[in-house]
């Protein structure tokens, strides 16, 4: 019981030394909180593990389909259409964003 307190009290004390939040994130981690204090602690580091379980498994979900459609895109050189390449390449920048908004939120 004394392990699961200190990574309870760990993982609470890592939530809040976090830095450089947007504010949906700082008010999603304000509300794990504060189910985290309203039950007992063994209860909470369940609970917040199986929520920091499930982010990184639709994290790692969301970059694979990002990456998949990557490989599947048709490559610039190959198109001669000025509209369809200038499309595609913001497309692809579109998908680069979204993989570092996804690694940004994976730190």
């Amino acid at each position: 019981m004394k392990t699961f307190i200190a990574h309870y009290e760990a993982e609470k004390l890592s939530l809040t030394n976090m830095r450089g939040e947007t504010w949906e994130h700082q008010t999603y981690k304000t509300e794990v909180m504060a189910q985290m204090d309203s039950k007992p602690s063994y209860e909470s580091y369940l609970h917040m593990q199986q929520v920091l379980l499930d982010n990184h498994y639709e994290t790692a979900k969301m970059t694979n389909t990002i990456l998949e459609m990557q490989e599947n895109m048709t490559p610039l050189s190959t198109i001669s259409d000025n509209k369809s390449r200038n499309s595609l390449k913001t497309s692809i920048l579109i998908s680069n964003m979204l993989i570092y908004l996804v690694m940004f939120y994976c730190k």
